[in-house]
């Protein structure tokens, strides 16, 4: 049989090696030296032959994880591993590409036993061979990213309990499993399978378990040991609740929560009453109001730890900031309110106290009332500030914040130089140039920090060079060290630390900004049939559900027009009741008020009219900014300001406007994409953008033209600055017949409409098809696969008073 016969049999992943039939003499020395897989030594059957180490096939797949099957009668032996598809015979390596690579010694029988050359077999199968002179090792290790934070995922969990520190203990850091919790929840969005599921429940269930280890009936989480933080003498018992422990336990808890249809009910009301109780006692027990109208949360829940240490305060304020935009399904408007001001007031003081050098912002550890004992910040430290006030920002936080997220990567730059990560910044070199460790490579938690800090920032190159140092200076994985082996030789492995490198590997493996719940379910959603044609060609619309009544607001590329029915379908028959000059109709019904924006392209500029009936009579009211189109008004509820999406029609971009009322006026927060978030797919246009919120996050629905299709595009954006997060997710091209009519490859309009008939189960975003010419042009829609709640449906359902 040929090779190539061969490798259309195989369906599975493999690797095949043919046996020589009679054995060779050749050249062979005694055992191989020691052969280290991620740093532990693995006993193998092993030989040299002609200079090349060959090991026992048996002994390398019980290392490796990989399952080999011999065939007797055809001599051949089938490797199955997932991550492969090549093919070895005598004198080949085909892979499946066709690339062929000669290889000089085939596999062999020694007794009872099949010899295998070490190098091509580990290579073929995705590791990195490396021979150690000094020490006459032969090391293996994982060239894959995905199973280099498999295998740190393994180490960390079956070593959490084992943080040393002063003393041997052997005890559960809860810091540690809420990093693993919140890595495996990313793990598990980008990849569901049954062991991530486990994970995440296991962790949970410990979290809910010790969430009052102390037993004095207050929430949360701390050190299983007793600590001095300050050196003032002020010992902690051991399991005292920290704030920053049980910031990041919260952020692990609510990643866990955004899974999809993952939690019973029962399950999801244990861990948000949790977190509720939690944010309200911290917010009424363990705070201190500050200069400059600000105030801090305190370091633990003991008053002697009445310190305002920036770290701690930013990271809680983030989990806040999360609970309140994605889950306050418990609170109380007045709850809700007493947090947010507490949140405001808590970025406000870390605000007042950053140090901007060159526009980068950076703050001490601590604000003692004698400076002289102030220092400033390391690594990871910095970055909890960085990460806490990123959180708030993209989350609608009221007060603005001085420093770009661009700023904030920049102050993380300055930790790093010449390939090696410090503790401190090379910005503070006046203030630290005294101290003994001025120098002092960052430990290993700030290294993860880093790491996840550019990942969440799309600064990917940026992670791969801090990743690539992890792995050569603190490595091998999985047993990384606290620190460089050039700066000590200690090896003890620490459950927190490592946990903060698993936490950045899986923010730059699995993260996906528009990996929220909606995006999701709107990239797997269904996709309708053509829903009706319009015998003028169903341009520009907007649609709106009311009192039980679809209301269609739609131009004819002259005149704006209105028709109104019970359902989807019976739009298509029904009588068009009014109709008004202009194009590109946008539609916002509230307080029984009728908002209509129109454009008038000859001007041009949007207008805006108001009614108090769908079928009018409308009345002029104000004019938007000039240059404007294809305008979409929405109100946010959480922080009742009206955003429209539009665009520009000299630049072509897709923007967004921001008031405080429907009247104006507006301010332009400028283009959505920059050039770190535009792609080429939307390169020529942006047109038709539209806004719609869902538990608390912003979402820019656009149509994009790349010179050849138009196609539906989604993307999370901050409602602070206007800015795209990340790049957008391409919903729809057109593909189907009814969207090609006319030859024109052109569908726009995206709508988002969430309040519907009884009828339709979840969201719809319904779209147009462009005809480019009066011909008839049909509409449809994409309905999310899940059920896409807006906050005040899930407060209003589930609505209680503690």
């Amino acid at each position: 049989m040929s090779v190539k016969g061969l490798i259309n049999i195989k369906r599975y992943m493999f690797l095949i090696i043919t046996i020589c039939g009679l054995l060779i003499c050749m050249a062979e020395s005694a055992n191989a030296s020691d052969i280290k897989i991620n740093g532990e030594v693995y006993q193998m059957q092993s030989r040299i032959v002609n200079g090349t180490t060959i090991v026992s096939l048996w002994d390398l797949s019980k290392a490796l994880n990989f399952t080999a099957e011999w065939d007797s009668d055809t001599q051949i032996i089938s490797i199955v591993n997932k991550d492969t598809s090549k093919l070895i015979n005598k004198s080949l390596l085909i892979d499946n590409s066709g690339k062929q690579r000669e290889i000089s010694l085939a596999a062999q029988m020694q007794g009872n036993t099949i010899m295998v050359p070490l190098r091509l077999l580990c290579e073929s199968l995705g590791y990195k061979v490396d021979w150690n002179e000094k020490s006459h090792n032969i090391l293996i290790s994982t060239n894959n990213l995905s199973q280099k934070y498999l295998l740190l995922l393994k180490k960390t969990l079956e070593d959490y309990k084992s943080d040393p520190l002063d003393i041997d203990l052997n005890l559960i850091q809860p810091m540690t499993v809420g990093l693993i919790l919140s890595s495996e929840v990313k793990h598990y969005e980008n990849n569901p399978n049954s062991n991530s599921e486990v994970i995440i429940r296991s962790q949970v269930k410990w979290l809910l378990e010790h969430a009052d280890d102390d037993k004095d009936g207050i929430y949360g989480w701390g050190l299983p040991q007793e600590w001095d933080a300050f050196n003032d003498g002020s010992t902690n018992p051991a399991n005292t609740p920290y704030t920053i422990t049980t910031a990041l336990v919260g952020y692990g808890l609510l990643d866990a929560l955004s899974l999809n249809n993952f939690w019973n009910s029962s399950d999801y009301n244990q861990i948000i009453n949790l977190l509720d109780l939690i944010a309200l006692y911290w917010c009424n027990n363990a705070w201190t109001d500050y200069k400059s109208g600000g105030g801090y949360f305190w370091y633990s829940l003991k008053k002697s730890d009445d310190y305002f240490t920036p770290n701690v305060s930013s990271m809680f304020l983030g989990f806040l900031s999360q609970l309140l935009s994605e889950h306050n399904t418990y609170l109380s408007q007045p709850q809700r309110a007493f947090i947010k001001n507490r949140i405001d007031k808590a970025a406000t003081a870390i605000i007042s106290m950053a140090e901007l050098r060159d526009g980068e912002p950076y703050w001490n550890y601590i604000y003692f009332e004698d400076e002289s004992k102030n220092t400033p910040n390391d690594l990871v430290h910095h970055i909890y500030i960085l990460q806490g006030m990123e959180y708030y920002r993209l989350r609608g936080g009221q007060v603005n914040i001085p420093w770009s997220t661009k700023d904030s990567i920049k102050s993380v730059n300055s930790f790093s130089q010449e390939g090696e990560i410090y503790r401190f910044s090379n910005k503070e070199y006046e203030r630290i140039k005294n101290m003994p460790d001025y120098c002092t490579p960052s430990n290993l938690w700030g290294t993860g920090m880093m790491l996840a800090f550019y990942s969440q920032n799309n600064e990917l190159d940026r992670a791969k060079d801090v990743f690539e140092i992890i792995s050569q200076n603190y490595g091998p994985f999985a047993n990384l060290k606290l620190w460089p082996e050039n700066f000590s030789k200690e090896s003890i492995f620490y459950g927190r630390h490592a946990a903060h490198v698993l936490y950045g590997m899986a923010n730059m493996m699995f993260l996906n900004y528009n990996n929220t719940d909606i995006i999701r379910n709107f990239s797997n959603g269904i996709l309708s049939d053509e829903l009706f044609t319009l015998p003028t060609g169903l341009n520009e619309f907007d649609i709106c559900y009311v009192d039980g009544i679809y209301h269609l607001f739609y131009d004819d590329k002259i005149q704006t027009k209105h028709r109104e029915a019970k359902t989807i379908a019976e739009l298509a028959n029904a009588t068009d009741d009014f109709s008004i000059s202009g194009r590109y109709p946008s539609i916002l019904y509230e307080n029984n008020i009728w908002h209509l924006w129109i454009c008038d392209q000859e001007k041009p500029f949007t207008n805006h009219y108001v009614a108090n009936d769908a079928k009018g009579p409308y009345k002029y009211s104000d004019t938007c900014p000039k240059n404007l189109a294809d305008i979409d008004v929405t109100r946010n509820s959480m922080n009742n300001k009206y955003y429209a999406g539009y665009k520009h029609l000299e630049s072509l971009r897709g923007g967004v406007l921001v008031s405080d009322s429907p009247y104006g006026p507006w301010v332009d927060l400028g283009n959505v994409f920059d050039k770190y978030t535009a792609n080429s797919w939307h390169e020529y246009e942006e047109a038709d953008g539209s806004v719609f919120f869902n538990m608390g996050r912003a979402y820019f629905l656009f149509a994009g033209w790349d010179g050849i299709k138009q196609k539906l595009g989604i993307v999370e954006f901050n409602p602070m600055t206007g800015k795209a997060i990340s790049p957008a997710t391409c919903l729809l091209s057109p593909e189907l017949p009814w969207q090609q009519r006319n030859n024109s490859l052109k569908i726009f309009n995206p709508v988002y409409i969430n309040a519907q008939d009884s009828s339709i189960q979840n969201a719809r975003i319904y779209y147009a098809h462009n005809p480019s010419a009066a011909v008839n042009a049909g509409w449809g829609y994409i309905e999310a696969k899940q059920s896409c709640k807006s906050i005040e449906e899930v407060i209003n359902k589930n609505k209680t008073d503690f």
